[in-house]
């Protein structure tokens, strides 16, 4: 595939290619909530090694308030609170077959 030479494809899971104190700003949706805590920590720890001084990261991750909030007054079912939260594997699906 063609690619624009301004798209990098890498694994955030390891070293960034860019220099230290290089990039001004780092936009990153929906991709935080995907890690485990030591690839998540890895990953932030990353942006602040290339970032420069005073760059900008922006970090969007899902807000589970809604769904805590369903959850919590009992008009959703704990299997679809956890399915709904979109973390486990896509062949891992929790239903009340089991409960």
């Amino acid at each position: 595939m063609n690619w624009n030479k301004n798209i990098f494809i890498h694994d955030l899971t390891k070293e960034f290619p860019w220099e230290d104190n290089s990039i001004d700003v780092i936009y990153t949706s929906h991709t935080l909530e995907h890690f485990d805590k030591v690839d998540g920590t890895f990953f932030l720890n990353e942006c602040k090694r290339i970032l420069r001084v005073g760059g900008i990261l922006r970090v969007i991750v899902p807000d589970f308030f809604h769904l805590i909030k369903r959850y919590k007054s009992g008009s959703l079912k704990s299997y679809d609170f956890i399915n709904s939260l979109g973390v486990l594997p896509k062949k891992t699906i929790i239903s009340d077959e089991f409960v």
